[in-house]
């Protein structure tokens, strides 16, 4: 909700369209839960796919960015925990 505030609704959900690889990173790394490969060669993709989209974004917003990271990164953390 605070991203929508200082950015505009593409460059947010185009940030949030990066959720997976948040999940896939907190998982491996502080949850200690392999991800398998076939999900890591996947994720270049959506990082890329974020990149081109966000490289062409007019209304770039830092606080924005952060905003949706840490939305992100709340998700990731509500999905693994009821993976438990």
């Amino acid at each position: 909700v605070f991203g929508y505030a200082h950015g505009s609704v593409s460059f947010v959900q185009v940030v949030k369209a990066a959720e997976p690889v948040f999940a896939a990173v907190l998982s491996q790394c502080v949850y200690h839960k392999p991800i398998s490969r076939q999900k890591w060669f996947c994720l270049p993709i959506i990082i890329g796919g974020v990149i081109l989209a966000s490289v062409v974004e007019v209304n770039f917003s830092w606080t924005a960015l952060a905003s949706a990271c840490l939305s992100n990164l709340i998700a990731a953390v509500r999905g693994n925990e009821t993976k438990r």
